[in-house]
């Protein structure tokens, strides 16, 4: 091997090492839009909007805070789904703003 094909080589390996996914974590808090309480224990996916395919599942703790964790940056669809409520949608893109805030069913 000629010293230019090792170090385009080398220069290669950086490049496609450098083009890995960014992972991220988002997180958010779901409440109740009338009595403004909190919703602990409720169900929450996160699908890939190209094709509904699941990504990752969760419930929310005591405190009604959900989080994702890690999740590579694209456009999903949250599914937040709780006995009582409508089914709650929303199409997220990753980044920029991984936390969602204070959800209301």
């Amino acid at each position: 091997m000629t010293k230019r094909t090792i170090l385009m080589t080398i220069l290669m390996a950086c490049a496609i090492g450098g083009a890995e996914a960014q992972q991220l974590t988002t997180k958010g808090t779901l409440q109740d839009a009338t009595s403004g309480e909190t919703l602990p224990f409720t169900n929450c996916v996160l699908l890939r909007l190209q094709d509904s395919t699941f990504v990752q599942g969760t419930t929310t703790d005591a405190s009604g805070l959900f989080r994702f964790s890690p999740v590579d940056t694209g456009s999903y669809l949250l599914r937040i789904s709780a006995i009582g409520y409508e089914p709650y949608w929303q199409q997220i893109s990753l980044p920029p703003a991984p936390a969602l805030g204070a959800i209301s069913l």
